[in-house]
């Protein structure tokens, strides 16, 4: 089977593999519009497939879904090279807070070398703290010691407590909700006395199902 293409003076010829390809681009982005359920791995790779398979170039790109996995925007951000793009974290927390984002989740990573060079960029900690009520953050730290990396012992290497008390001063003017695991619960009062609420729950991601129902009791509570 061949496909053909009908040039401006209506000539018709057999269609390039480059032309097929944009067609099917154009075609794609007809049908994915703002509101398409990307629902499932294969919809989504599908998609991106189309939209960054025939680029020359490295490029940075964003898709902003609702809750219920539905196209809000998609954003190539930044451009690069045949091998790399540079990435600007704080565009992209004033895109998404631009994008009129419900919520903000600052995942359990280690708050010093993780996070800490994202919050320290011009403007971000200051735009989250203008949305406070819509950032959660998640402990890294679960029964006195990290699952993984070293921010237990940097907390005690700089003198603070290891415990998640420890990591949410370091959050308490940029986060309306701390989230810690069921084990460290005798510490929601001490969180709460900074001034920002406090969930106990299942915070260790084992497995993809436990990581979804993280995610879906955080956006709960956070009222999204």
């Amino acid at each position: 089977m061949k496909l053909i293409t009908q040039l401006a003076d209506g000539t018709i010829r057999p269609a390039t593999a480059e032309e097929i390809i944009a067609a099917a681009r154009e075609h794609m982005s007809h049908r994915v519009r703002r509101g398409t359920s990307l629902s499932s791995p294969k919809a989504t790779r599908d998609y991106l497939a189309l939209k960054l398979g025939t680029l020359e170039r490295e490029v940075f790109a964003v898709i902003f879904l609702d809750k219920r996995h539905r196209l809000i925007s998609y954003q190539e951000m930044f451009q690069g090279t045949i091998d790399g793009a540079s990435v600007h974290p704080r565009e992209v927390v004033k895109e998404a807070l631009k994008q009129n984002a419900a919520a903000v989740i600052l995942a359990p990573s280690n708050p010093f070398v993780s996070l800490g060079p994202i919050l320290q960029l011009t403007g971000v900690r200051s735009m989250l703290r203008r949305v406070k009520s819509r950032v959660a953050a998640i402990s890294p730290i679960v029964g006195g010691k990290t699952i993984k990396g070293p921010a237990d012992k940097m907390l005690r290497g700089l003198g603070m407590e290891v415990s998640p008390l420890g990591v949410a001063r370091l959050y308490r003017d940029i986060v309306g909700l701390f989230v810690l695991d069921n084990a460290d619960r005798r510490y929601i009062e001490s969180i709460e006395r900074l001034g920002m609420r406090a969930l106990a729950t299942d915070t260790i991601m084992a497995t993809p199902e436990r990581a979804a129902a993280l995610a879906e009791v955080v956006l709960r509570t956070l009222e999204v």
